[in-house]
Protein backbone atom coordinates (compact mmCIF):
# COMPACT_ATOMS: atom_id res chain seq x y z
CA UNK A 1 0.00 0.00 0.00
CA UNK A 2 2.19 2.86 -1.25
CA UNK A 3 -0.05 5.52 0.28
CA UNK A 4 1.06 4.37 3.76
CA UNK A 5 4.75 5.00 3.02
CA UNK A 6 6.48 8.11 4.33
CA UNK A 7 8.03 10.76 2.10
CA UNK A 8 11.30 10.79 4.06
CA UNK A 9 14.29 8.56 3.51
CA UNK A 10 14.67 6.44 6.67
CA UNK A 11 17.03 7.83 9.29
CA UNK A 12 19.27 4.82 8.89
CA UNK A 13 22.88 5.76 8.15
CA UNK A 14 23.63 3.06 5.60
CA UNK A 15 20.58 4.00 3.47
CA UNK A 16 21.75 7.59 3.00
CA UNK A 17 25.36 6.40 2.59
CA UNK A 18 24.37 4.06 -0.22
CA UNK A 19 22.45 6.88 -1.91
CA UNK A 20 24.98 9.69 -1.62
CA UNK A 21 28.45 8.49 -0.64
CA UNK A 22 31.21 6.36 -2.08
CA UNK A 23 31.22 2.62 -1.31
CA UNK A 24 33.05 1.35 1.76
CA UNK A 25 36.73 0.60 1.35
CA UNK A 26 37.17 -2.90 -0.07
CA UNK A 27 33.58 -3.24 -1.23
CA UNK A 28 32.11 -2.72 -4.68
CA UNK A 29 28.98 -0.90 -5.81
CA UNK A 30 27.25 -1.75 -9.07
CA UNK A 31 24.33 0.34 -10.31
CA UNK A 32 21.85 0.28 -13.16
CA UNK A 33 19.98 3.43 -14.10
CA UNK A 34 16.68 3.14 -16.01
CA UNK A 35 15.73 6.40 -17.68
CA UNK A 36 12.20 7.08 -18.93
CA UNK A 37 12.35 10.20 -21.16
CA UNK A 38 8.62 10.81 -20.84
CA UNK A 39 6.37 9.88 -17.96
CA UNK A 40 6.49 6.22 -16.95
CA UNK A 41 3.45 4.18 -15.80
CA UNK A 42 2.86 4.87 -12.11
CA UNK A 43 2.33 1.19 -11.17
CA UNK A 44 5.70 0.20 -12.69
CA UNK A 45 7.85 1.24 -9.74
CA UNK A 46 5.41 -0.09 -7.13
CA UNK A 47 5.05 -3.45 -8.88
CA UNK A 48 8.82 -3.71 -9.18
CA UNK A 49 9.50 -3.15 -5.48
CA UNK A 50 6.84 -5.75 -4.62
CA UNK A 51 8.60 -8.24 -6.90
CA UNK A 52 11.79 -7.66 -4.93
CA UNK A 53 10.21 -9.75 -2.14
CA UNK A 54 11.23 -12.82 -4.15
CA UNK A 55 14.88 -11.94 -3.61
CA UNK A 56 14.89 -10.51 -0.08
CA UNK A 57 15.00 -13.26 2.51
CA UNK A 58 15.68 -11.04 5.53
CA UNK A 59 12.52 -8.90 5.53
CA UNK A 60 13.59 -7.29 8.82
CA UNK A 61 16.38 -5.53 6.95
CA UNK A 62 13.95 -3.98 4.47
CA UNK A 63 13.20 -0.26 4.77
CA UNK A 64 10.57 1.22 2.45
CA UNK A 65 9.66 4.83 1.82
CA UNK A 66 7.68 6.53 -0.93
CA UNK A 67 10.53 6.71 -3.42
CA UNK A 68 12.82 3.88 -2.36
CA UNK A 69 13.58 0.50 -0.84
CA UNK A 70 16.69 -0.67 1.00
CA UNK A 71 17.34 -4.28 2.05
CA UNK A 72 19.97 -6.95 2.60
CA UNK A 73 20.13 -9.77 0.08
CA UNK A 74 22.53 -12.50 1.12
CA UNK A 75 25.73 -10.66 2.16
CA UNK A 76 25.00 -7.56 0.06
CA UNK A 77 22.95 -4.39 0.32
CA UNK A 78 20.36 -3.41 -2.29
CA UNK A 79 18.91 0.04 -2.86
CA UNK A 80 16.17 0.85 -5.36
CA UNK A 81 14.88 4.39 -5.68
CA UNK A 82 13.10 6.61 -8.14
CA UNK A 83 13.97 10.19 -8.93
CA UNK A 84 12.99 12.83 -11.43
CA UNK A 85 15.06 15.17 -13.59
CA UNK A 86 12.90 17.54 -15.61
CA UNK A 87 10.59 15.41 -17.72
CA UNK A 88 12.67 12.28 -17.14
CA UNK A 89 11.81 9.66 -14.56
CA UNK A 90 14.68 7.50 -13.30
CA UNK A 91 14.74 4.21 -11.41
CA UNK A 92 18.15 3.35 -9.97
CA UNK A 93 19.09 -0.12 -8.72
CA UNK A 94 22.33 -0.32 -6.70
CA UNK A 95 23.99 -3.25 -4.98
CA UNK A 96 26.98 -3.03 -2.67
CA UNK A 97 29.09 -5.73 -1.08
CA UNK A 98 32.32 -7.67 -1.11
CA UNK A 99 31.49 -10.62 -3.39
CA UNK A 100 31.44 -9.41 -7.00
CA UNK A 101 29.76 -12.57 -8.33
CA UNK A 102 26.97 -12.19 -5.76
CA UNK A 103 26.52 -8.52 -6.70
CA UNK A 104 26.17 -9.35 -10.39
CA UNK A 105 23.75 -12.19 -9.62
CA UNK A 106 21.50 -9.88 -7.58
CA UNK A 107 21.74 -7.00 -10.06
CA UNK A 108 20.91 -9.22 -13.05
CA UNK A 109 17.94 -10.73 -11.17
CA UNK A 110 16.61 -7.21 -10.50
CA UNK A 111 17.20 -6.27 -14.13
CA UNK A 112 15.28 -9.31 -15.31
CA UNK A 113 12.36 -8.53 -12.95
CA UNK A 114 12.11 -4.95 -14.16
CA UNK A 115 12.48 -5.68 -17.87
CA UNK A 116 9.87 -8.46 -17.65
CA UNK A 117 7.53 -6.07 -15.87
CA UNK A 118 8.03 -3.36 -18.51
CA UNK A 119 6.69 -5.74 -21.16
CA UNK A 120 3.22 -5.02 -19.74
CA UNK A 121 3.48 -1.55 -21.29
CA UNK A 122 4.27 -2.07 -25.01
CA UNK A 123 5.73 1.06 -26.54
CA UNK A 124 7.14 2.31 -23.25
CA UNK A 125 10.26 4.36 -24.00
CA UNK A 126 13.23 3.67 -21.75
CA UNK A 127 16.99 3.34 -21.65
CA UNK A 128 19.18 1.41 -19.25
CA UNK A 129 22.76 2.32 -18.36
CA UNK A 130 25.43 0.76 -16.18
CA UNK A 131 26.67 3.56 -13.95
CA UNK A 132 30.46 3.88 -14.01
CA UNK A 133 31.84 2.22 -10.84
CA UNK A 134 34.92 4.49 -10.89
CA UNK A 135 32.75 7.63 -10.87
CA UNK A 136 30.71 6.14 -8.02
CA UNK A 137 33.84 5.31 -6.02
CA UNK A 138 35.12 8.89 -6.21
CA UNK A 139 31.63 10.44 -5.72
CA UNK A 140 31.36 12.24 -9.05
CA UNK A 141 27.96 13.98 -9.30
CA UNK A 142 27.39 13.23 -13.01
CA UNK A 143 28.94 9.77 -13.47
CA UNK A 144 29.75 8.23 -16.81
CA UNK A 145 27.58 5.40 -18.11
CA UNK A 146 28.21 2.18 -19.98
CA UNK A 147 25.66 0.67 -22.39
CA UNK A 148 23.09 -1.89 -21.27
CA UNK A 149 24.32 -4.21 -24.04
CA UNK A 150 27.25 -5.09 -21.74
CA UNK A 151 24.78 -7.11 -19.65
CA UNK A 152 24.32 -9.55 -22.54
CA UNK A 153 28.01 -10.47 -22.91
CA UNK A 154 28.67 -14.19 -22.62
CA UNK A 155 31.80 -13.64 -20.56
CA UNK A 156 33.59 -10.79 -18.91
CA UNK A 157 36.56 -9.54 -20.95
CA UNK A 158 39.96 -9.39 -19.30
CA UNK A 159 41.63 -6.12 -18.43
CA UNK A 160 40.13 -2.66 -18.22
CA UNK A 161 37.64 -0.43 -20.01
CA UNK A 162 37.74 3.35 -20.11
CA UNK A 163 35.11 5.66 -18.64
CA UNK A 164 34.41 7.98 -21.57
CA UNK A 165 33.42 10.88 -19.33
CA UNK A 166 36.52 10.99 -17.12
CA UNK A 167 39.04 8.98 -19.15
CA UNK A 168 39.72 6.61 -16.23
CA UNK A 169 40.50 2.90 -16.42
CA UNK A 170 37.84 0.67 -14.83
CA UNK A 171 38.28 -3.09 -14.26
CA UNK A 172 36.12 -4.86 -16.86
CA UNK A 173 34.59 -7.11 -14.16
CA UNK A 174 32.81 -4.00 -12.76
CA UNK A 175 31.20 -3.19 -16.11
CA UNK A 176 30.59 -6.66 -17.60
CA UNK A 177 28.74 -9.31 -15.57
CA UNK A 178 30.60 -12.19 -14.01
CA UNK A 179 28.92 -15.53 -14.62
CA UNK A 180 29.06 -18.48 -12.20
CA UNK A 181 31.76 -21.00 -13.04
Amino acid sequence: FPWFLTEDVPEVGYVKKLMHEAPCLGSHRLSLKYVYPAMYPTPLYHNFVVRLHRHIHDLKSRHDWKDGVYAHVKQSQVLVYKSFRGEESIITVSVEGLDLLELWTILLACHEELTNLMRQWPGLRWECWIVCPHCTRVSIQEPGNFPMSNLNQRECPKGHVTCYRHDEKVPACLVYPLKPG
